[in-house]
């Protein structure tokens, strides 16, 4: 029963730590999910910048090398309710490590819980299939 406790308790701190929220460019939010087969998995680290056009732009960075087949962007606690799909542009292969930008958004408020549903392949256009999931709240 002990074990059980101490699991709960780390799953909650990593949790609470990947949820966090600061303004400046270079602090993130989130968590990613599991890659696909192979027990291989990547993660994506979300973070903001102000934007061109008098938006921000949505960075993500992946823990490995990636190429995105599509970014599924929601924001749940607006109205109305915003869902996009942004898809890769069929020949990048995105760093580990190196921030890229899923796009400038208009109307981004403090308190919005952004999820981000990325999809692709690890490594090249012909890697291993993954999905993974990062939540991001705007600060």
């Amino acid at each position: 029963m002990k074990i059980l406790g101490l699991v709960i308790t780390i799953i909650s701190l990593f949790l609470f730590n990947s949820c966090k929220s600061n303004s400046s460019p270079t602090d993130s939010g989130g968590i990613g999910g599991p890659g696909g087969g192979g027990g291989s998995s990547v993660t994506f680290t979300i973070t903001q910048g102000p934007g061109n056009n008098g938006g921000i732009i949505m960075y993500a960075t992946p823990s490995v090398a990636v190429f995105i087949t599509n970014v599924n962007v929601s924001v749940a606690n607006v109205n109305p309710p915003f869902n996009k799909d942004y898809p890769g542009d069929g020949t990048t292969v995105y760093p580990a490590s190196q921030p890229a930008a899923i796009n400038e958004f208009t109307g981004v408020a403090s308190g919005q819980k952004w999820v981000f549903v990325f999809t692709g392949n690890l490594g090249s256009k012909t890697g291993t299939a993954f999905s993974a999931t990062s939540n991001y709240t705007v600060p």
